[in-house]
């Protein structure tokens, strides 16, 4: 069984629930440009990049205009609508006692993702917290994991990658480092069992319970 050091969490659908709230802003940003969905199309929203969702609907001209009415949006009302998954806390607290190394990786712009952090007192169980850029620099899953995994508090260590979207297995595949799926989050049927991981939770206690077994502080040895 393979041993890990530092553990990448992605934020939406992993670590906090952030559906209404991303639901809402879409919706409501679609809607300034005329265009119309309902709840099951947008939830298909809930991981990927911006750019990449609006740009399915919108035409290229128009895709930063609406990246930046979503994230004003999320900004004033998002975050209120957000919870943290039962479970999470503790899982958290559990890594930092053993000294695993810790950090999030998301596609969420990387001062909104410090605020939902800040917001839920989360912040502070993490070595490193890494978001997309405002601009299309570092706007890819397999960009921001990539950032992350350059950190110094990473050196050294067998990573591992933690998410509920297929974008999180993409990511860690690209950057050459295993996954775990999280079967809580926010992924289509099918989505998370069609692509390549070390494990699949059901829930955050499950994922706790599997990263207890699988993980060792970065002073000891892999077995």
């Amino acid at each position: 069984m393979k041993q890990y050091q530092a553990v990448l969490f992605d934020l939406d659908g992993t670590l906090v629930d952030t559906q209404r709230g991303i639901i809402f802003c879409f919706e409501q940003t679609f809607a300034q440009f005329g265009v119309a969905l309902g709840e099951n199309q947008l939830k298909r929203y809930l991981g990927p990049p911006l750019r990449e969702s609006f740009g399915e609907h919108l035409p290229q001209d128009m895709v930063e205009q609406a990246v930046e009415k979503y994230r004003a949006l999320y900004d004033r009302c998002g975050i209120e609508q957000a919870q943290v998954f039962d479970g999470v806390l503790p899982m958290l607290k559990a890594l930092k006692e053993r000294g695993i190394v810790t950090a999030v990786a998301t596609s969420k712009m990387h001062e909104a993702a410090q605020k939902v952090l800040e917001y839920f007192h989360l912040s502070e169980y993490f070595d490193v917290i890494q978001g997309a850029s405002r601009d299309s620099s570092l706007d890819t899953k397999t960009a921001v994991m990539q950032r992350v995994l350059e950190h110094p508090a990473l050196k050294g260590c067998r990573a591992v990658m933690v998410g509920d979207r297929e974008h999180d297995l993409t990511g860690a595949a690209n950057c050459g480092i295993d996954a775990v799926g999280c079967m809580y989050g926010y992924a289509q049927p099918g989505e998370l069992e069609a692509g390549e991981t070390v494990y699949l939770a059901d829930t955050p206690q499950d994922l706790t319970k599997w990263l207890m077994q699988s993980c060792l502080s970065k002073g000891a040895s892999y077995e």
